[in-house]
């Protein structure tokens, strides 16, 4: 008799309390980019299991003298394929910062389950230049598909959603936005594991 073994966890990588992650789905390296002001900026990422976030970050690569940036997260809407609900915003940050900027979300230490969250950008101007993340990379495509093609042109893939949004007013749900795929660089957000 053949006997069934449930699938075993211990090969699968574990996030660690105290470091920084990326979302793994995003392409080529890091360069400098702009924001559209008033447009918020979402990036797929796969939890792979439940999680605390402590905080959330972002790189500015150019300053924005006088202005600022807020990030934040939304759940998978798996009826649409894409953000729903909010889940957690940042505080504004300063754009005249250059370097890596954090924020805790508010509220603090939220807990994300295993699955498909969505986190966001939206900054006041679009002098400051953020790191993003390349279109290079077709696992982006691959995990949130796209109605229109998630093949781009020339070496760009899918890597990003936007949708328009006021500076500092985040919409408690996204799943009947309207949204515009992202072909070529979507702000890098980090989050740290509490």
């Amino acid at each position: 008799m053949l006997k069934v073994m449930a699938p075993s966890r211990a090969g699968l990588q574990r996030l660690k309390s105290g470091r920084w992650y990326l979302p793994r789905e995003l392409g080529s390296a890091a360069t400098n980019g702009g924001m559209v002001a008033g447009v918020i900026n979402l990036t797929a990422c796969y939890i792979p299991e439940r999680i605390t976030v402590a905080a959330m970050g972002t790189k500015i690569g150019t300053v924005g003298p006088g202005g600022s940036c807020q990030l934040a997260s939304y759940t998978h809407n798996f009826n649409t394929g894409g953000p729903g609900l909010l889940e957690a915003y940042t505080a504004s940050m300063s754009t005249a910062v250059l370097g890596e900027i954090s924020n805790p979300p508010i509220p603090t230490n939220i807990v994300l389950e295993e699955g498909v969250h969505w986190f966001a950008l939206n900054a006041d101007n679009a002098t400051a230049l953020f790191s993003v993340a390349g279109g290079q990379g077709t696992n982006y495509g691959a995990m949130i598909g796209s109605p229109v093609s998630a093949i781009g042109s020339g070496s760009a893939a899918l890597v990003g959603l936007t949708t328009p949004g006021a500076f500092g007013t985040w919409p408690a749900d996204l799943s009947g936005a309207t949204f515009t795929g992202v072909m070529s660089k979507t702000p890098q957000i980090q989050y740290l594991v509490g």
